[in-house]
């Protein structure tokens, strides 16, 4: 069968189109199986940022594994070998990641750092060896008094408004508006925090009238 010329070359160009497409994506599925070198400097490696999702899925308050040590003054590379065979995985030395003078130990074998830690911590090689804990934002003060004697804070639902803006200015006054009926004519002099120093401050309560109609 004879097709027109204009048909043909239709048919032609199509076939031309899906050849090119189908050697393009034939040599980016091999890049894609080869090496990948990301352009920049990674700061959170994929296996850590597991590590972080596991802690939060698990509700640990460390990283899975992870166990910071601290060895006595003097101990050499073979003592800190030493005391690092007292774990089931016996980790070599070179594995040791260094922040100062405190060694952070990743094992692989052992999720649970309260394990790591105490097994290390019974070496004499050792000062202190503690899990990795992880440290929380928490806009809410962990001063004892603040539940018991600044309920009202918690009242009007402060915490909250601290995480959406956490900056304390002098130029911010926090107040408790009550409108409810007193018999006392009185002015109360008291301390206040005007977000610098500790000031006197004064509140003037007057009686009102009410009428029952």
């Amino acid at each position: 069968m004879i097709l027109p010329r204009r048909k043909a070359a239709n048919i032609f160009l199509s076939l031309a189109i899906v050849s090119m497409v189908a050697l393009w994506w034939a040599a980016h599925a091999r890049a894609q199986t080869g090496p990948w070198t990301p352009p920049y400097p990674m700061i959170l490696s994929p296996s850590r940022a597991l590590a972080f999702v596991q802690a939060a899925d698990r509700k640990l308050d460390y990283v899975p594994g992870e166990v910071l040590v601290k060895f006595n003054a003097g101990v050499t590379a073979i003592g800190q070998q030493r005391a690092l065979m007292a774990l089931r995985s016996r980790p070599p030395v070179s594995d040791l990641r260094w922040i100062g003078d405190v060694a952070l130990l990743n094992d692989r074998t052992e999720s649970d750092a309260t394990i790591l830690a105490a097994q290390l911590s019974t070496q004499p090689e050792v000062a202190y060896a503690e899990p990795n804990y992880l440290l929380h934002a928490n806009s809410t003060p962990n001063d004892p008094g603040f539940s018991r004697e600044q309920w009202n804070f918690v009242a009007i639902d402060m915490p909250r408004a601290w995480d959406i803006n956490p900056g304390g200015k002098s130029t911010v006054v926090v107040a408790v508006v009550d409108s409810g009926i007193t018999t006392v004519n009185q002015t109360f002099t008291f301390q206040t925090w005007n977000g610098n120093a500790v000031q006197k401050g004064q509140c003037s309560v007057r009686r009102q009238s009410r009428s029952d109609g």
